[in-house]
């Protein structure tokens, strides 16, 4: 248990990076808002600023990605410097607390290494080439070793600036950042408690331990989307839920300070709106239809919102859209014009799934049933959304609105995808049809805690002095579960995958960048060949990779040896079509890596399995 939440001394300098990187977004996220902002925002304020620099210096010059690095760092001490003498409070109250609190879990993820599937195709292969290379992918530069090159880079930025700090590719930061992500969202939901009180301005003092402690519960283990391996890796898909909650919450708020007559802090939320969809588009390619989903959603709201309408709410549309619009059709740009392959693609119409529409509705809806308070939550959304649209004059009747008009676009969009872009094998099974779905839990969890705030201060309130006893357990359990549930959260920590992973370092030493590697991994999973093409990354000048069951056949081992023209294999499992189509005997319960000699194989070197017969046994 302690070497669980012990952090190498690599991933506390990774840590102590990225802690920088966090203040510096702070300090950005509040001077590009200003005084009458919601500082729970300040970190992906601030991150949309970097996304916004490093994005628009990047697909239009050449100039070195270091320049913009350091000259985002004198920015943020510059405004953290002016903050300081007109003696504002930088930093939202809460901060300090939440963040001690959830020292266990920092700890955990700070210790953990990359291990899931997505992180080595994509995530990380993006954030090391820009960290390593300096720039976006382009024509004629080092080749990406990514299976979408063009996917969006807002995620990688953070883990770059980490690494540039730390001097070495910290590629942890991600699972870390997402957490910090988390912890700021929590801070969200405490303004939504308040708001269910009556209260709609925020305190000028921090909320108390316990109220910081429930927040973080809610975010995290109480979440009904809450999945550990999604949220503490390097995937977009933490980011995206945040950046979503976040993005209908304040609009929630525009639209209230709108209806309340105040003008001026509409103004400001609506320049916070817009810098949340910044990093919302700069994080998944299809993340412009989320934003486009909660801005219709904030429309349909203001529409029937008698104290609001379209009237009030359009003038502000410029502060919320000109940004993300600037960066995402500059981006969008440069993907037309250096990177046209490197993203998923809709397939011509001859080739859309129409025959499978009746099976892919009939499984969504039961993927969504089986997720019993995910989908209570989007059910009740729906309910009040429809009993309230002839005329919507409360918080909670227009946080449902959103959230509900959110999910109804968002899942026909993925029944789209599901017949039109997709392979047969995902349309047939709506593969990770759940996973999507965890883009919209911040707001499910949004109008799960407005609505339980509404009904504890309107009917239950004799039970105010629970509340302590109730805070006392939240704090117990916040700082418990991630000690008490650490060998849960170490996912990373499973044998074949660490194999792999040191053994790939070994052979990316023997290799050289002329030389061509054929991976081939007959264990039933892509995973591990998904690994070493990350760790040899940069070294072979060409990799080629065979992934399925054991059973593949010997004749297609030898089309993808001879296609690739392979200067080396590497082989995971032994089998006998392996060795009849490379002709050389290996040993069983070990890996290999074999060097042409002509037209024979040779054995350079083998790493025995470390206590399990076959991969599949200890993953």
């Amino acid at each position: 248990m302690i070497a669980y939440l012990t952090p190498s001394l690599a991933h506390t300098a990774w840590l102590g990076a990225l802690i920088i990187v966090i203040l510096a977004y702070l300090a950005l996220g509040g001077a590009a808002a200003g005084r009458d902002r919601f500082k729970e925002v300040d970190l992906v304020a601030g991150w949309a600023v970097a996304i916004a620099a490093v994005t628009l210096v990047g697909v239009t010059t050449r100039l070195p990605r270091s320049l913009v690095d350091h000259g985002l760092l004198m920015l943020a001490a510059l405004a953290a410097a002016v903050a300081w003498r007109r003696a504002e409070q930088p930093l939202h109250p809460g901060w300090r607390r939440i963040v001690v609190l959830a020292l266990p879990l920092i700890l955990v993820v700070a210790s953990t290494a990359a291990s899931q599937w997505d992180e080595f195709t994509h995530w990380l292969p993006n954030a090391r080439y820009l960290y390593e290379v300096g720039s976006f992918p382009y024509r004629g530069g080092p080749v990406s070793t990514s299976v979408y090159p063009a996917y969006p880079y807002g995620l990688a930025i953070p883990i770059v600036h980490a690494s540039v700090i730390a001097g070495s590719f910290a590629e942890n930061t991600g699972a870390l950042f997402n957490s910090a992500l988390l912890i700021s969202f929590a801070l969200v939901l405490v303004r939504l408690i308040a708001l269910g009180s009556g209260r709609t301005t925020e305190a000028s003092r921090a909320p108390g331990w316990g109220m910081c402690a429930l927040a973080l519960l809610a975010v995290t283990v109480l979440s009904p989307t809450f999945v550990p391996k999604i949220a503490f890796t390097a995937y977009a898909d933490c980011a995206t839920s945040v950046c979503v909650g976040f993005a209908g919450v304040i609009a929630l708020f525009v639209l209230g300070a709108l209806a309340d007559g105040e003008s001026a802090r509409a103004r400001v939320l609506a320049w916070q709106v817009g810098l949340t969809l910044t990093v919302l588009l700069s994080l998944k390619q299809v993340n412009l239809v989320l934003a486009v989903a909660v801005l219709a959603g904030t429309a349909l709201a203001a529409w029937r919102d008698p104290r609001v309408g379209l009237r009030k709410l359009l003038p502000l549309a410029p502060r919320a859209l000109v940004l993300p619009t600037v960066v995402y059709i500059a981006w969008r740009i440069y993907v037309a014009l250096e990177i046209p392959d490197g993203e998923f693609t809709v397939r011509p119409i001859g080739e859309w799934f129409f025959v499978f529409i009746p099976k892919i509705l009939g499984l969504m809806v039961l993927v969504l049933a089986k997720k019993g308070g995910y989908f209570a939550l989007m059910l009740l959304a729906l309910v009040v959304a429809a009993r309230t649209l002839r005329r919507i004059d409360s918080p909670f009747g227009r946080l449902c609105t959103i959230t509900a008009t959110s999910f109804l676009l968002y899942n026909a969009f993925l029944f789209f995808c599901y017949v039109a872009a997709f392979g047969e094998q995902d349309a047939i099974s709506v593969g990770s049809f759940w996973r999507y779905n965890m883009h919209l839990g911040m707001l499910a969890l949004s109008v799960a805690v407005l609505g339980l705030s509404l009904l504890w201060h309107r009917h239950v309130r004799g039970w105010a002095p629970l509340l302590p006893r109730l805070g006392v357990a939240a704090i117990a359990l916040i700082l418990a579960l991630p000690v008490a549930a650490s060998d849960k959260l170490r996912f990373d920590l499973r044998s074949p995958k660490l194999h792999v992973r040191d053994m790939a370092r070994d052979m990316a030493a023997m290799l050289h960048p002329g030389d061509t590697l054929a991976a081939i991994d007959l264990s039933g999973y892509g995973t591990f060949a998904m690994i070493v093409r990350y760790e040899v990354m940069g070294r072979p000048a060409k990799m080629e990779l065979l992934t399925g069951p054991p059973t593949v056949a010997a004749e297609k081992v030898r089309e993808v040896v001879q296609r690739s023209r392979a200067d080396y294999a590497w082989v995971h499992v032994p089998t006998p079509a392996i060795e009849s189509a490379l002709g050389v005997a290996l040993a069983p319960r070990a890996a290999h890596l074999l060097a042409r000699d002509g037209d024979v194989w040779r054995e350079v070197k083998s790493w025995p399995y470390p206590g399990y017969t076959v991969p599949t046994d200890a993953d």
